[in-house]
């Protein structure tokens, strides 16, 4: 870890550079502005997984800032829905085989929907103007926390416990199965991931995530991209009632498939630490 005198400051300025992110990602116009709202999306999940490390040590006023960025990330929500329903059918063609027809109609209803969601989000809030005015009251309020607090054991133990929050996650996604179960899980893991990316990046001498875990949390990440394509469907009303029907049972039999597919690497991962723990052992003077 760095001197405890520093980190507060470190933590601080690392959550900071990831609100100034999003906000530039905001700022992108035309045919980018999807992957801006991507970009963005993904920078205030960062802030957030490094927030929700440290907020114990940080006041009450962690959570209205929490709060805050979570409803800027759902207003942003229905346009990235759409650009992911087009990237998820993308994935699909790949290996498509017998159902490429039924998934090149989809996707050209989703390309659809995806330039609407884009002008309504124009016409609501010309340059998203009104979101990247709330970041910079983020920013402020950010300044304001006592980061000066913060010690490295505080960000240890909450490791800690993030870590033990994704076991239980897990576990409750294997015995009940629900989307909303395996979501929580997926959230869980983001959150070691991305504050962990995080903080290795400014500095803080932590494991940044290995790369059978980054392989799960991008697995766990289509799992659940079928979901919200299976929840949604395509533009429902501008696609066929046959399609519609095709479409939701091969998202069915996908989502199992890829949810199997989870599960191996994650058994794969309990597997390769039992034998590294008895290497350990065995190797041990």
């Amino acid at each position: 870890m760095v001197s405890e005198d520093t980190i507060g400051s470190i933590i601080a300025r690392a959550v900071g550079l990831q609100i100034a992110a999003a906000d530039s990602h905001l700022g992108w116009r035309g045919g980018r502005i999807h992957d801006g709202v991507h970009q963005a999306r993904k920078a205030l999940r960062r802030a957030r997984a490094v927030l929700a490390m440290v907020a114990p040590r940080l006041g009450d006023a962690v959570p209205a800032i929490d709060d805050e960025l979570a409803a800027i990330g759902r207003s942003l929500s229905s346009l990235r829905d759409a650009m992911a329903h087009v990237e998820t059918l993308d994935r699909l063609l790949e290996h498509a085989g017998d159902d490429a027809a039924l998934l090149r109609r989809c996707r050209r209803v989703a390309v659809a929907a995806r330039v609407a969601a884009a002008q309504a989000s124009v016409n609501d809030d010309p340059g998203l103007a009104r979101r990247r005015a709330r970041l910079a009251q983020v920013q402020i309020a950010l300044h304001e926390l006592p980061w000066s607090s913060l010690q490295a054991g505080d960000l240890e133990l909450a490791l800690t416990q993030a870590i033990r929050r994704a076991h239980k996650a897990h576990a409750r996604a294997r015995r009940k199965g629900r989307d909303s179960d395996w979501h929580r899980w997926r959230r869980r893991i983001r959150v070691l991931v991305h504050a962990r990316d995080v903080l290795v990046a400014a500095g803080i001498d932590l494991a940044a995530p290995t790369a059978a875990q980054l392989r799960l949390a991008a697995a766990l990440g289509f799992a659940q991209d079928l979901a919200v394509l299976k929840r949604d469907g395509v533009a429902q009303g501008h696609l066929a009632s046959a399609d519609r029907v095709a479409l939701e049972h091969l998202l069915k039999h996908r989502l199992k498939c890829a949810r199997a597919a989870v599960e191996r690497r994650a058994r794969a991962m309990r597997d390769s630490k039992r034998t590294d723990a008895a290497h350990a052992v065995l190797s041990a003077p």
